[in-house]
């Protein structure tokens, strides 16, 4: 999840810098669609479950071999000389054993299927929480900025004050005007 909200933060700051265009929900949805890995796998998986579909029907291979060697008299009923081996193979699917496999092979690509329509769920459903996230802390900061400037105009008051030293306040206010600038003092940095 920190990893989608950094992203998601970045392409919204890197957007702002760069264009005035701002990043939409639907353009983070079609990035995250096109380029997330997690995305990205789920679909080679589903490549694989297709080809797994090809490979299933397929009929097998005959395979045919041949060896040849020198043999040696070790016993003496034993013949020495040229041994040569032929071999010809043809496996048979007898049965249900083709269709079973094949029927297997469907079901495995239903699952990868079932398997991306839940990873693209949980994909975009982790990006909209970080839009709306960022979106969320943009807010949080412009009240943070609006509830700082009745601080930063009394700045102006307490330096004048200060420095003539006109009016007397009591000590309590003099103790909040200094703990509203402390608090806001971090955002004021803020641009």
């Amino acid at each position: 999840m920190y990893r989608i909200l950094s992203c998601v933060a970045i392409a919204l700051c890197a957007n702002a810098m760069h264009a005035k265009e701002k990043l939409t929900l639907d353009q983070a949805l079609d990035m995250a669609e096109r380029s997330h890995p997690q995305l990205q796998a789920s679909n080679a998986q589903v490549d694989v479950a297709r080809a797994g579909i090809t490979t299933a029907r397929a009929y097998p291979n005959p395979e045919a071999g041949f060896m040849a060697g020198r043999q040696i008299a070790r016993l003496p009923s034993a013949v020495a000389g040229l041994d040569i081996f032929y071999t010809f193979s043809q496996p048979l699917e007898l049965g249900q054993l083709r269709p079973s496999r094949v029927k297997v092979a469907e079901l495995g690509l239903e699952s990868s299927r079932h398997f991306l329509a839940g990873t693209r769920l949980a994909v975009l459903g982790a990006v909209r929480r970080a839009f709306h996230e960022v979106l969320r802390r943009k807010s949080e900061i412009a009240l943070a900025r609006e509830n700082l400037r009745p601080v930063e105009d009394l700045l102006p008051w307490r330096r004048t004050w200060n420095s003539r030293k006109r009016h007397r306040l009591p000590a309590s206010c003099h103790r909040s005007i200094n703990c509203g600038w402390r608090r806001c003092s971090g955002i004021h940095s803020l641009p």
